[in-house]
Parts: C-alpha cells; structure tokens; sequence
C-alpha cells in the first residue's frame, strides 16, 4: 500500500507522453492532495527509495511492459494508472459505486488503448499534446499540462460523487412515493443508478433549463435503451418537445408531464 505522506516524487518515461503515464501522475498527485516533483526520464536510477514512485517505466510493481505483467481476472493487461488506482481507490472516492465507475470509464479504456486494443477520444487528446517535431524542448510543459488536464477530470468525478451523496436521502424518499411506476423529483438530482435498481418506468423532474421533463428509465444506466419509449409528441397533451429516441420529454407545466407519464406507464404496464 502506498504511504502517500512519504511519497518525494513520481518518476515515469521521458519522450512522447500518453494518457496512461499523465494519468498515472495526476493520480497519485491528486490523492496526497499537495504537490510532489514529477521526472521524466528514460531510464531509472538504481537504488531508489521506497519514497519515489516509478511507474509505466523500469519494469517494476507500476509498469506493465514485462512479459510477466499484471492482468485483470477477465484477462485483460493492466496499465501503469490501474496499477496506481488499484491502491489509491479508496484514498480518492468514498463509495464502492464511483470507484467502479470510475474505473470503467476511465480507467479502463486508457489502459486499452496505452495496450493496443482500443483508442478513445481522450487519449487520442492526449497525444495531441505532444510538442511538434521540430519544438521538443516544450515536452516537458506539455506533459504537465496533460497531468493537470487529469487531475481536473479526478477533481470533477469527485465533485460528481459527492452531488451523489448529497441527493441520497431525496431520491429515496422519491422512489418510496413512486405512483404508478414514475418517480416525482423537484430537482434534476442523479437518478438513473438507483432508479435502474427499482422497476419504475419513468422519471418526471424540473431541469436546469427550466423545463418540466419526463425521462425514460434505461435498462442500466446512461443507456440509450429504455424499458418504455415515449409516444409521439403529438399523443402527448402539453408536449413541448420529444427527443427522436423518444427517451425524453419536455412539457409547459407539471401536470401534463405527469399525466404523460403516468398514462404511458398505465398503457406499457
């Protein structure tokens, strides 16, 4: 386990720079919350101590270049930055559900792509940051500005779990007071982990656009699939808008959505 209060600095590759070792910084960086020197280099001193963390270069506990390296028990490699999530999960998230959702959209993919299996917008960004041909003294710059770019990325999952935590106790009291399958909410709060879990059909909220809206339930979270599709706007009185995927719409006041709602979940019921 790494004791973050000891840790002196982080050491990963020099050069070209990817997603998996910015990554791998902005993590460990993130969870001792306060600043650590960050070398780059192309190969690792000897003798170094437990203070320093050496990852995605050395071939130790944080790379995963050797022919030995880690894998994940569906047989997928793992890369520097999971490595370091791995141990420093707990030290960035409280609950078991953003560790994992975390990992999987992000971990997860920038792991896939530093191993050759699958690009991604963000790590096709990152190696967009590399320095040009013909400028490499901006490497090291441009490799910090990538770290940083992560450490936002952590900053706002964190933001997003704690919004979570905060919306825990309404959206509880909400499911118990579902009538007819919809769930009523007064505010836009994260519904769709814990409403997947119920078998309620339809969500019916107040938007940050200031809309009345009526939302399909997906079959698992931030799916497009839904167990109960909208009618056509027309077959909806007080419809202002229906998205084409018929997963969501907007209505000029609170009754008419829930009397949408409600008459569609009554007639897929």
């Amino acid at each position: 386990m790494i004791r973050l209060e000891n840790i002196t600095s982080i050491i990963v590759h020099g050069g070209t720079f990817h997603a998996d070792d910015a990554f791998a910084a902005a993590l460990v960086l993130t969870a001792a919350g306060r600043d650590i020197p960050v070398y780059r280099c192309f190969s690792v001193p000897e003798g170094l101590p437990e203070t320093v963390i050496v990852a995605d270069i050395g071939r130790g506990k944080y790379d995963h270049h050797q022919d030995d390296a880690r894998r994940r028990a569906d047989g997928s490699k793992y890369a520097a930055c999971g490595l370091l999530y791995e141990e420093l999960q707990e030290n960035l998230f409280q609950t078991e559900d953003m560790r994992e959702d975390f990992l999987s959209r992000y971990i997860r993919p920038v792991e896939d792509a530093d191993n050759g299996i699958s690009d991604n917008p963000l790590t096709f960004l990152i190696d967009d940051m590399n320095p040009d041909w013909d400028r490499p003294e901006e490497s090291d710059c441009r490799f910090h500005d990538a770290v940083k770019l992560f450490q936002n990325l952590i900053k706002e999952a964190q933001r997003r779990e704690q919004a979570v935590l905060r919306s825990d106790a309404l959206l509880t009291k909400a499911i118990a007071e579902a009538e007819g399958r919809v769930i009523f909410l007064e505010k836009p709060i994260p519904w769709q982990k814990k409403v997947c879990q119920t078998d309620n059909l339809f969500v019916v909220y107040y938007s940050m656009r200031e809309e009345w809206t009526v939302q399909c339930v997906p079959t698992e979270p931030d799916s497009f699939t839904v167990r109960c599709p909208l009618p056509s706007m027309e077959e909806m009185e007080g419809c202002e808008f229906c998205h084409t995927g018929r997963f969501l719409a907007t209505f000029d006041s609170k009754e008419h959505a829930l009397n949408a709602a409600r008459k569609c979940a009554r007639e897929n019921g």
